[in-house]
């Protein structure tokens, strides 16, 4: 019990700390305002109501060419801002919660296979891994991929060794949400599922 606590207490240290890591590199590096590609497409979906970013003689064409899941949560963040400041800094502050949110459930997903001190170690290298701490302050679905997939990682997981009973439901929307930031995810998706339909433990329940 002593030693769970102790591990308990170390990886809230260490979300503390990633939690201040990534809010400087926000601070020092982030840009106060869409560029780029998200810029073309946020603009066109808040002037014409459509997922576009080709224009070809003054019609916007409809594309896949960007994870729509992205266009989506820059919105909601653009909503949640009551346009009372720029929501761009609520972007960021999501990436950093959902990053976060993404070490603990890295810690957990190495708990499967490994014992609390190296799951420990294995969080910590994740949570200042430089690529992921950098994401935190780029417009760019890097943070809420990561996250998605963790969760699916996660849910498939804990089917697969029926530890308790999985709300179907839930499976659908995040694996929905991962095929939305990635096409290439459908391939993960059927690989998994038939991998769960084969294992005579799984669990799956509505509610």
């Amino acid at each position: 019990m002593n030693r769970f606590k102790v591990n308990k207490n170390t990886l809230k240290l260490i979300l503390i700390a990633s939690i201040v890591v990534k809010i400087l590199v926000v601070f020092l590096y982030h840009s106060p305002r869409l560029e780029d590609e998200w810029l073309i497409l946020f603009n066109n979906f808040e002037e014409f109501k459509i997922y576009s970013y080709y224009n070809l003689e003054g019609q916007n064409i409809p594309t896949s060419y960007m994870p729509p899941l992205y266009l989506i949560f820059l919105n909601i963040n653009k909503f949640l801002s009551f346009n009372s400041f720029n929501f761009v800094y609520l972007v960021y502050f999501s990436q950093i919660v959902l990053s976060t949110a993404s070490v603990i459930l890295f810690f957990k997903f190495c708990n499967y296979f490994f014992d609390k001190k190296f799951s420990t170690v294995g969080a910590t290298v994740f949570a200042f891994f430089p690529l992921i701490v950098i994401s935190n302050g780029l417009i760019s679905s890097a943070c809420i991929q990561i996250f998605f997939y963790l969760v699916f990682i996660n849910l498939v997981i804990e089917i697969i060794n029926a530890q308790k009973k999985i709300n179907i439901i839930l499976f659908s929307i995040v694996s929905a949400c991962c095929l939305l930031l990635r096409g290439e995810f459908l391939v993960i998706f059927f690989i998994s599922l038939f991998y769960v339909i084969l294992n005579d433990k799984k669990k799956l329940s509505l509610f």
